[in-house]
């Protein structure tokens, strides 16, 4: 893990989401320690027809609306850049 003031520091660096071709946000979340439990979720819809799917079963679905959403983006950002020596 980065010393937080390290990754804190490396997070505010200007152009980092155009070298690392992911959004700021996306890259916070590797400086933060998360552990997900569904335990209780489960034992909540043990008893119903709810079923959680794979993760294989929708994470292309996941995979491709954030490719999507970063294009757009990238667009919208291409489109307000207006070069200096043009």
């Amino acid at each position: 893990m980065v010393p937080t003031g390290l990754a804190r520091a490396i997070l505010r660096a200007p152009g980092l989401e155009r070298l690392s071709r992911a959004p700021r946000e996306f890259l916070e979340t590797f400086n933060h320690m998360a552990v997900y439990n569904c335990r209780h979720t489960l034992a909540l819809l043990e008893n119903s027809d709810v079923r959680c799917p794979s993760f294989d079963s929708y994470a292309a679905h996941l995979v491709k609306y954030v490719r999507e959403v970063q294009a757009k983006k990238k667009a919208r950002r291409d489109e307000e850049y207006h070069d200096p020596l043009d």
